[in-house]
């Protein structure tokens, strides 16, 4: 089965109703789900810091700097509690960033 937006949602869904029912979701960034990770003991949904900025850019018509901007102050500091989802900065990012 291809694995599209809608799909990969449903299945992280259906995954945590074992592992962790109360796992947080973020509303709009379902394209950027990359699957369930453990922290501190509890399972949750992860998330690419590259393709929430897409999906800020693409779906909500940012420009790359406006989409940075919010994601810095809407999205990575957003704490809301301990099934906080996981966002996660891939090696290319990385290596574009910081040249390692």
């Amino acid at each position: 089965m291809a694995t599209t937006v809608d799909n990969k949602r449903k299945l992280i869904e259906e995954a945590l109703q074992e592992l962790n029912p109360e796992a947080l979701f973020m509303d709009g960034f379902d394209s950027a789900i990359l699957g369930v990770g453990g922290q501190f003991g509890a399972q949750l949904v992860v998330y690419s810091e590259s393709a929430i900025i897409e999906a800020l850019m693409f779906e909500q018509g940012m420009s790359h700097l406006e989409a940075n901007e919010y994601y810095e102050y809407n999205v990575a500091g957003a704490y809301v509690g301990e099934n906080t989802p996981i966002i996660i900065r891939d090696l290319n990012e990385l290596h574009i960033m910081y040249g390692v």
